[in-house]
């Protein structure tokens, strides 16, 4: 019989509660403006970095605002450190990030599973099945004491259980034998 071989992400709870409550403001903006969460980029991802949209000067100013109204939430954290969450979160793709790790997606995904990796960040940092730095893992259902994830890169599903432990957040990621 094999055994599991356990993974474990740690984060601290304040930069997730900083990116949940990111998206929020960023969500309610959008909604208030009827506005997608793509008009909001202003930079695009290149094999270089990235390289910055014209014509993005009223982007820059709801970007600006959210950042403050964010940072005021959170004093812990430099307001440059806000703003360098933001723009990463509203400039980069679940597939981006997959990419920056040396990782390509399957070929055979559901729809919904394209979709997702084509998703920006910031549309998927609130949900509670969230991993951070792992986003191109994609919720199956409930667990008992987690949740399960499909790992859109290998196929593979895996196991999440999270707890929290004084100021970090552990992941336990458990990969399912077969």
């Amino acid at each position: 019989m094999k055994s599991k071989q356990v993974f474990i992400i740690s984060e601290r709870i304040t930069l997730l509660n900083l990116m949940h409550d990111l998206h929020c403001e960023v969500m309610s903006y959008l909604k208030d403006n009827d506005k997608s969460p793509q008009w909001l980029v202003f930079a695009k991802q290149t094999s270089h970095g990235f390289v910055m949209l014209d014509n993005k000067d009223l982007q820059w100013q709801a970007l600006e605002k959210i950042a403050h109204q964010v940072g005021l939430k959170h004093p812990s954290f430099h307001k440059g450190t806000v703003v360098d969450y933001l723009s990463i979160l509203v400039n980069t793709k679940v597939t981006d990030v997959a990419k920056d790790h040396q990782l390509k997606p399957i070929k055979k995904l559901l729809v919904i599973e394209k979709k997702y990796l084509q998703s920006q960040l910031i549309e998927v940092v609130h949900q509670n099945t969230h991993i951070p730095w792992h986003h191109w893992m994609i919720k199956i259902c409930d667990l008992k004491n987690g949740f399960l994830v499909k790992d859109l890169t290998s196929g593979n599903n895996i196991e999440v259980i999270k707890k929290d432990c004084g100021d970090n957040r552990i992941y336990y990621l458990l990969p399912q034998l077969i």
